[in-house]
């Protein structure tokens, strides 16, 4: 099955919430979504009544929320400060229908550059494959969607996903170099975020991997923004096998892994970026403190092993009785390509060494996916669970991805842009 969609930038999170909203217990409190304008609610009834489809959908009045029905002409807050009174400007319209006492735990898979011929069989050419079984099972049984779009960068992205939003409404659009910028975070505090909105429904939130979306302070992490629990990176990239924030480590050592003869150690000039965050209950006080941690002892274990085994271990430790939002944006495929031993050598069809050794690194994250998958079913979970796996952007040609049958690479405003992604939803 395949769906067609054209927003840019809010696809993912208006998928996700609409979903939900016509299933879960109660509504998602602030969405950004309306079942009906005022003067359509007995067209929309009507409608429903003919398709004999309960009303349980999400009703939320947004006056200059939305990016469809943002008039920036009348708004006389542009810019970041826009949001900083954003929750007061929403409020929710009553239903008489009923909705399911069924909640489903939601898991968000984000892949970093995935090119768009880079997933197994996801692309119509059948040229240089990459091997993905346990991608290729899910969405075999699951939905794909061809016409999906993203932002042509990592940040933008994320922040769209998260917020629901255009990032261009809060200054969140481009990409920028690291320093204060990039550390103050591509959505300005007071955006709602996707983790918070899911906790205010009784949602465990939990995100093992990359953020990319500010660092200066505890606010503007992910534990800053709603999630109860975080393992992973605050940057958006650096070596795979010593978490250090060195985009080149490549270059470094021919992208060898620890242990081959010709791997060299990285120099101490790069920072150590490897994060364990969470909120932790009090139980004789009824309070919650914030505990901080800097992971040192975890070099040598590639950043696709080190997400997974948090997240099965985040999924494993969840109370069952409660509804979990699960984030996990892999920090691979993105250069530096070093994919583990033994990775290349399962696609010795394919000429290239550079794509080879890319597709090692993807066929390594569908490894790990199956591990996620593998925890749900461990824990029941599976059977009650929407999984969601795309990409933030295109490839980067020069690192062996793959964007046939389209032109460019992530950054260009190419088509690119629009469809680099690819979704399953179980």
């Amino acid at each position: 099955m395949q769906l067609t969609l054209s927003n840019p930038a809010t696809n993912s999170t208006i998928i996700l919430l609409i979903i939900i909203s016509t299933i879960c217990i109660q509504p998602l409190h602030g969405v950004l979504l309306k079942s009906c304008d005022e003067n359509e609610i007995g067209v929309c009834n009507a409608n429903r009544e003919n398709n004999n489809i309960a009303d349980s959908s999400l009703s939320v009045k947004a006056s200059s929320s939305t990016s469809t029905t943002t008039n920036t002409n009348n708004n006389n807050n542009n810019g970041v400060n826009q949001n900083t009174n954003y929750r007061k400007k929403i409020h929710q319209q009553q239903t008489a229908a009923k909705s399911s006492d069924i909640k489903p735990h939601i898991v968000v898979i984000l892949f970093d550059d995935l090119g768009y011929h880079d997933l197994g069989e996801f692309s119509d050419t059948k040229r240089h494959l990459c091997q993905t079984p346990v991608m290729n099972h899910l969405m075999n049984t699951g939905v794909k969607l061809k016409k999906f779009y993203a932002m042509p960068i990592c940040s933008p992205t994320r922040a769209a996903l998260l917020t629901g939003r255009y990032p261009i409404r809060y200054g969140g659009h481009v990409g920028t170099t690291p320093g204060l910028a990039a550390d103050q975070g591509w959505a300005p505090i007071g955006e709602p975020m996707l983790a918070e909105r899911f906790q205010d429904i009784g949602y465990s939130t939990y995100m093992s991997g990359k953020w990319h979306l500010g660092r200066a302070g505890h606010a503007q992490t992910p534990t800053g923004r709603g999630f109860q629990e975080f393992y992973g990176k605050y940057e958006g990239g650096g070596d795979h096998w010593t978490h250090q924030t060195d985009l080149l480590a490549d270059a470094r050592d021919g992208s060898v892994w620890p242990g081959h003869p010709n791997y060299k150690p990285p120099n101490m000039r790069s920072a150590l970026d490897l994060h364990y965050d969470r909120w932790v209950l009090n139980k004789k006080t009824g309070k919650k403190s914030h505990i901080h941690e800097h992971i040192f002892h975890l070099n040598g274990t590639h950043s696709t092993d080190v997400f997974a085994i948090e997240a099965e271990r985040m999924i494993l430790n969840h109370d069952i009785d409660k509804p979990m939002f699960m984030y996990i944006p892999f920090q691979g495929p993105h250069w530096p390509v070093q994919n583990p031993a033994g990775t290349e050598e399962i696609h010795e069809y394919i000429p290239g060494k550079q794509r080879r050794k890319w597709c090692g690194m993807i066929s390594h994250i569908d490894q790990n996916v199956g591990r996620i998958v593998s925890a749900l079913k461990a824990k029941k979970m599976y059977e009650n669970s929407f999984i969601f796996a795309f990409s933030d952007n295109g490839g980067q040609i020069g690192t062996g991805a793959s964007n046939h049958p389209y032109r460019g690479v992530y950054t260009y405003i190419y088509m690119m842009m629009m469809k680099p992604i690819n979704l399953y939803i179980k």
